[in-house]
């Protein structure tokens, strides 16, 4: 780990200045994205009834998930093929859940669709490059040809059956579920088993040939409507499909028959192509290949999957985005879940996907405000442990009723963190300013308020919760979030030149709080409490990772490091999740130990596809993954933790292949992004690094660290650079320049996709001969 480096430092150090020797050598990518892309594809042989297995379609707005019907549910036809869909800001104010979230998500309903024939075989893939879900199913009486997608710009689903033999295309119906926010789980996954606040019954009509089931919200009075209409060319039936909301969250409103009677007047191939052109630019934001195609094709889906539950303009993602199921998680988490949602689309060259996650804070400052007791509302703000849109959920330090919900008093500060982010990998110094760091001045005067010195002269705090383990005093979460809290308002204030006044202040309590308590074993809870049961959250590490604060700078701090680590995931006991896994190899890569990471990083499949909950695996066939519940940030930290081990942008040094295990000789990537707005592409062959490529979108001052040493290194075009170190040195990269570094033995500057060696592709996916 390196420490920060000053101006003032380069320049005392060295000011040894080195010309690159120029060619006309430059970076190209040669990645064939088509071929590519289908190797990553999902594939079905076969469809079984579960949530979890079948292949989804979303637009970050209206989201669909196709799968068998099964024998035990509704009318338990499993020869009818179920298409669920689902909106995903529509709630009702009628939560029972003791976290204290006001506004609930709920079930919506589902096509079905049912052949002439009985089912003999399906074969159907999602085309990831054009988000498509294509093939056929064969039955008894012939063939159904298959086109289905949630289109990218528009609330509309299109689905396109075409018959041959003696099938048809025409037994599809709209059925919904039971409606209603959930009051009681009685058998896990299954919505019919549930115990809900039913809603009024629904209204249906037809106008204009459009189906409208309209359904009034029994708490709220607003309103849903499921829209339907077909058309028919030959024996192909296109049917499309909507849901309407009346009070949407962030998107624009639209009624279900305007926007259904524009898709009828449009021509089918002109939806197809704009969905398609959208897509296609999407993936190609960056570029990542490692040649083991069970972690690459998991990767890859998952950047399906953000696409098709993120977008700009829209409202933030929950658990679920627009899909539905069965689950506990009906709003938003904020003591870990939604951390973690957000943080892979940073570095992945994704940042405006994370516009919604920003503008949240933005519109709801009061309510964070209101969220704290009234003694501190005049200079505090804070945020409880989940919440609807509404971010309404109660922080109070004081908490006295087990199992203490209200004393997890770090969640904004944490959740900050990916607001920090955003702006420091776009250098939105415009937000920094006027927005972020208003907000973050609240959230840390909480602690301030709390904080207090003892005779030890140093500051304190009083008890808080772990989240969701034990409440302690002098919290090694709170301890974590206060430090880099105080931190980061020191360093916007000093780069911005912001409350110069209170930066002394600031100074102080960073430098008198008091350290993390620890024992032999490790890291602590807190002062006096230890974490001696096995339990998923890393919370009492976060200084460790993501918050960068603990490094490995000294042999001390690396062994304390490693020792809290494996105590913490080494405990024995079920109450884990894959995400500590992923977390795992985040935090070993971020100490630059890529065959722990990635020991880890496959430790994450080990365990999520334990059988637990209906002896079902954790990790469906189409890569959602299941904890009472669907929980999309456990597949997204999977990514996060990918990037970690390619790319690392901490304390103002970007780290080309900072973690990358031995077992990955080969490995590349493309348009990966940084804190300071730099674009960098890599590749390495044979275990060594060929080149690295580095594109400034803003102009900052730029320090990378490979493992190539500095002395051997050429550029193209011609620059001077600054040797700090053996491996480490900084450059001036003009606004929009891109410079490519390279040994001198490399004989080509292209960037292309790694051959897996001949192991299977399309590894997600129902087949009948599971791997």
């Amino acid at each position: 780990m390196i420490k920060r480096i000053s101006g003032f430092q380069i320049l005392a150090i060295l000011w040894l200045l080195i010309s690159g020797c120029s060619t006309n050598k430059a970076f190209k990518s040669n990645v064939d994205w088509k071929d590519f892309l289908s190797k990553q594809d999902p594939v079905w042989d076969t469809l079984t009834p579960y949530f979890y297995d079948g292949p989804m379609t979303g637009n970050g707005l209206i989201g669909t998930v196709l799968h068998k019907m099964d024998k035990n549910r509704f009318d338990g036809d499993t020869n009818k093929i179920l298409f669920e869909i689902n909106r995903a800001d529509l709630v009702d104010s009628c939560s029972r859940r003791p976290e204290g979230y006001y506004w609930s998500r709920m079930q919506v309903g589902r096509f079905e669709f049912k052949p002439k024939g009985v089912i003999y075989n399906t074969n159907l893939r999602i085309d990831l490059r054009n988000a498509e879900l294509v093939g056929k199913i064969t039955t008894s009486e012939g063939v159904i040809h298959i086109r289905h997608y949630t289109h990218a710009e528009l609330p509309v689903v299109v689905t396109e059956l075409t018959s041959e033999g003696n099938e048809n295309s025409d037994n599809w119906k709209f059925v919904p579920d039971i409606s209603g926010c959930l009051v009681d789980l009685k058998e896990l996954d299954k919505q019919e088993k549930g115990i809900y606040d039913t809603n009024p019954e629904a209204t249906v009509q037809t106008s204009n040939g459009i189906m409208l089931h309209k359904q009034l919200l029994k708490h709220s009075r607003r309103s849903f409507t499921v829209g339907s209409t077909s058309k028919k060319v030959g024996r192909t039936t296109v049917y499309y499909s909507t849901i309407a909301y009346s009070n949407p969250v962030k998107a624009k409103y639209f009624s279900a028959e305007d926007i259904l009677s524009s898709a009828l007047l449009e021509n089918a191939e002109n939806l197809l192509v704009s969905h398609r052109t959208w897509w296609n630019a999407y993936f190609q934001q960056s570029f990542v290949s490692v040649p083991d195609p069970r972690i690459l094709n998991y990767y890859w889906v998952q950047r399906y999957v953000t696409g098709s539950a993120m977008r700009e303009g829209l409202q933030m993602m929950d658990l679920m985005g627009p899909w539905y199921c069965h689950t506990l998680w009906q709003g938003i988490w904020w003591n870990l879940n939604s951390q973690l949602m957000y943080s892979h689309l940073f570095s992945s060259n994704n940042v405006n996907a994370a516009k919604p996650y920003c503008a949240i804070f933005d519109d709801h400052l009061p309510a964070l405000i209101q969220n704290v007791p009234a003694q501190f509302r005049h200079n505090s703000a804070g945020l409880g442990r989940a919440s609807s849109f509404d971010l309404r959920s109660d922080v109070d330090p004081q908490d006295s009723i087990p199992p203490y919900y209200n004393r997890e008093v770090g969640n904004l500060t944490w959740a900050l963190q990916n607001y920090y982010l955003y702006c420091r990998y776009s250098m939105d110094d415009s937000l920094l300013k006027t927005n972020f760091f208003p907000l973050l001045k609240k959230s840390v005067n909480l602690y301030i308020n709390l904080a207090f010195k003892e005779k030890d002269g140093k500051f304190h705090l009083p008890v808080t919760m772990s989240p969701e383990y034990k409440p302690a005093p002098d919290c090694n979460y709170d301890l974590s979030m206060f430090r880099w809290g105080l931190q980061t308002l020191i360093a916007v204030a000093e780069r911005l030149q912001l409350d110069n006044a209170l930066i002394p202040g600031w100074k102080n309590l960073l430098s008198n709080l008091t350290d993390y308590h620890k024992n032999e074993r490790g890291l602590l809870i807190g002062k006096g409490v230890e974490m001696v049961t096995a339990h998923r959250h890393f919370s009492h590490l976060s200084m460790i990772y993501p918050l960068g604060i603990l490094t490995n700078d000294n042999p001390e701090n690396e062994a304390l490091i490693r020792k809290s680590i494996e105590y913490w995931i080494g405990l024995s006991g079920s109450d884990k999740a894959a995400w500590s896994y992923s977390w795992t190899a985040s935090a070993y890569a971020f100490i630059g130990d890529g065959n722990t990471a990635y020991k880890y990083l496959n430790g994450f499949f080990n365990f999520a596809n334990r059988k637990h909950y209906w002896e079902l695996p954790g990790i469906g066939a189409n890569t959602m993954y299941r904890e009472v519940g669907m929980c999309s940030e456990t597949p997204f930290s999977f990514n996060k933790s990918v990037n970690d081990m390619l790319i690392q942008s901490h304390a103002d040094v970007i780290n080309i292949f900072p973690a990358v295990p031995d077992v990955w000789k080969d490995a590349s990537f493309m348009n990966l992004r940084t804190e300071g707005a730099f674009l960098v592409s890599a590749a390495r062959e044979a275990g060594i690094t060929k080149f690295f490529s580095v594109e400034s979108l803003a102009g900052e001052p730029c320090i990378i660290k490979s493992d190539i040493k500095v002395d051997s290194l050429l550029t193209s075009p011609h620059v001077k650079f600054t040797k700090i170190s053996e491996y480490v040195f900084s450059v001036p990269i003009q606004k929009n320049q891109q410079i490519t570094f390279y040994k001198s033995s490399t004989q080509n500057l292209q960037l292309r996709n790694i051959t897996t060696g001949g192991i299977e592709n399309n590894y997600w996916g129902s087949k009948k001969n599971k791997r």
